[in-house]
């Protein structure tokens, strides 16, 4: 499976339409699970950056480990071009839970900093970490946010502590209950837009 890194222009292009086309199903699979588990959707996903406080708990309790490495790349797109190859760890259960916590990540994170827009990943820089990667961004400032929440996850269920702060966080670690929270509010304020002006996006 080609990398984000290892793309044409073309390939990354395509990357990117494929990665938002995405996010519209995760997300109603994300509700759909919430409602299967009793919860009220419209309340959990209120479009708050504090709203993915209670809902990154209620998923690391749902997180699973898989029976069998995969024989290669498969699910989202993130993570079939994210560069970690078969994934190891994460059950397909898990996959698809996180892949709508990251299709609600980047809805919040939108309605909070209205003025950024996708685009392909790309920085002079040489090895530029988000080169070709799908990348939310204002100006100079982009972040590819499909990938923060598996990384994450993946600490979880080891059971190890939180290394070097993903790009994007302030440098002191936030609780793991409020990473998601944390990650949101300061991706919102780089991104041009204000934590606090996030707009409802439960339908």
């Amino acid at each position: 499976m080609t990398t984000y890194h290892e793309m044409s222009k073309r390939e990354a292009a395509a990357a990117l339409e494929e990665f938002r086309r995405e996010r519209p199903p995760a997300r109603l699979r994300l509700e759909e699970r919430l409602a299967r588990d009793g919860a009220d959707p419209g309340q959990m996903l209120d479009g708050s950056p504090e709203s993915l406080t209670p809902l990154w708990r209620w998923a690391r309790e749902r997180l699973t480990v898989r029976a069998e490495p995969q024989q290669e790349a498969t699910g989202p797109s993130w993570l079939r071009h994210g560069g970690g190859g078969p994934e190891r760890l994460l059950s397909d259960d898990s996959i698809d839970l996180l892949d709508g916590l990251t299709s609600y990540l980047c809805q919040v994170v939108e309605r909070g900093a209205p003025d950024a827009v996708w685009r392909v990943g790309h920085d002079r820089v040489r090895n530029y970490g988000w080169e070709n990667h799908p990348v939310l961004a204002h100006g100079r400032e982009e972040f590819a946010l499909g990938e923060y929440v598996a990384p994450r996850a993946r600490q979880h269920l080891r059971g190890s502590r939180p290394g070097l702060q993903p790009v994007g966080l302030p440098p002191v670690q936030p609780p793991d209950d409020d990473y998601l929270t944390v990650l949101a509010r300061s991706l919102i304020t780089k991104l041009g837009g204000r934590p606090g002006a996030a707009a409802t996006v439960a339908e």
